[in-house]
């Protein structure tokens, strides 16, 4: 026999909760100790999928040779546990020159509908559609990561994405900031996660660029911000909890739920 009134509470409860969820904006996942080596084994597990990269680095700091900001392919994996970018060469890159301890601002845009995606860095702007055999899925995350290694043995740098905001549909909220310094050739590196993010974004704040001594080129200093995702976790159509609801309130009742498959 089944209890009705237990059967109404509880499925009160997953309903509340499942607003509650779908009221709820994306969330932050500081990462302390995170390192690229586990990264990259969420890849080529198939724990996470990379969409696309933007990356803003310390180059030649000139407006020609090396270049400074760019949007990368995805990396996805080699089948013999390795990775390769899916594209041979960047989707796009720019020129720009950094000035040490100032802030540039940011934006970085995704559209999921367009796949397009728009990367600015100060007074430049980059834009690149996405189309295969770069992958294409809707994203529901973001990996930032920032890296600062000194060009030698007496100099520093530091990496600083600061003031970011975020908005996935909802308006912009505050996702704070991360950085890496270092004064040796060891470097630093740090990742902030996030997480349970809609398809399409904007994500903006400011980088800075700071070092002591010689101006650590390459992608000594760098942050990047990976697009991508987790594989699909199944979630019951609307329409089996309508059923549910009205099953329970008669007092008989068992739950069914739809699955999905990861599309991606």
């Amino acid at each position: 026999m089944v209890n009705t009134k237990n059967s109404i509470f509880l499925l009160t409860s997953i309903g509340t909760c499942l607003l509650s969820s779908a009221a709820n904006a994306f969330t932050i996942n500081p990462l302390p100790g995170f390192t690229d080596s586990q990264f990259n084994n969420l890849l080529i597990s198939g724990q996470w999928n990379e969409l696309f990269v933007a990356e803003s680095r310390g180059g030649n700091n000139a407006l020609t040779g090396d270049q400074e900001t760019v949007i990368n392919p995805a990396f996805i994996p080699d089948g013999v546990g390795g990775l390769v970018p899916a594209l041979p060469n960047p989707l796009a890159e720019g020129q720009t020159t950094w000035t040490n301890g100032t802030p540039v601002d940011f934006s970085l845009t995704y559209n999921s509908s367009s796949h397009l995606v728009t990367y600015t860095v100060g007074t430049e702007t980059l834009s690149s559609v996405l189309a295969s055999p770069n992958p294409l899925f809707d994203p529901n995350g973001l990996y930032l990561r920032t890296r600062a290694t000194a060009q030698d043995s007496v100099s520093s740098s530091s990496m600083v994405l600061q003031n970011l905001l975020l908005d996935d549909g909802s308006g912009f909220l505050p996702i704070g900031s991360l950085s890496s310094s270092s004064g040796s050739a060891a470097g630093d590196i740090n990742y902030l996660n996030i997480a349970n993010l809609n398809a399409s974004f904007t994500l903006k704040g400011q980088q800075v660029l700071s070092w002591s001594g010689a101006f650590p080129t390459g992608s000594k200093l760098a942050a990047q911000i990976k697009v991508g995702g987790t594989p699909f976790v199944s979630t019951p159509e609307p329409t089996a909890w309508l059923g549910l609801t009205a099953i329970a309130a008669f007092g008989a009742g068992a739950m069914v739920k739809k699955k999905r498959t990861n599309s991606f």
